[in-house]
């Protein structure tokens, strides 16, 4: 969902273009100034084409990852692949690292959780340094075991979860 969601950014797609909003349905709604606001914003200039890498060691999250992207109509704008997040290389100096590691609404085992963060800090601090990351996480504790000086932290919901999008430079 996070690389969709920066394609359909990048291609200046305005959120909620392709979708219907509860609002819709109001007595008030006016359709024709609605698909109005939707054409001015699509007509906007539109940023610059970042390449967006898109990874899960399971191949099946992929797939479904590569369907939703291709009735989003934004596959040919992602690269997909199946392999752990260590075994990613970057091409270039900078760039971000986007992510929502799970946090333990379904994986029960904290201990496996405290290393997993530890290790995927592991990985950032050693593979990309000079970048930005931004983690979706529920959990304070987890991201501590990341060892990244925090920026920034924003409370959102993901899912209906209180979560926060916290963001750090490597």
């Amino acid at each position: 969902t996070i690389a969709i969601e920066a394609a359909l950014m990048a291609l200046g797609v305005p959120p909620g273009a392709h979708r219907d909003f509860a609002f819709m349905k109001w007595p008030c709604f006016d359709k024709h100034k609605w698909e109005g606001v939707l054409a001015h914003s699509l007509r906007e200039k539109k940023l610059a084409r970042p390449k967006i890498q898109a990874s899960d060691r399971d191949e099946g999250v992929i797939q479904m990852a590569i369907n939703n992207a291709e009735r989003a109509g934004v596959q040919q704008n992602i690269q997909f692949s199946a392999q752990a997040f260590s075994a990613i290389k970057p091409d270039s100096a900078k760039g971000w690292v986007i992510t929502n590691p799970p946090y333990g609404v379904r994986v029960d085992s904290n201990r496996d959780l405290r290393d997993l963060y530890a290790g995927f800090g592991n990985v950032l601090r050693k593979q990309f340094s000079g970048w930005r990351v931004g983690i979706l996480c529920n959990n304070s504790a987890l991201i501590g075991q990341m060892k990244l000086e925090i920026e920034k932290s924003i409370p959102l919901f993901n899912g209906g979860i209180p979560v926060r999008f916290y963001l750090a430079w490597i």
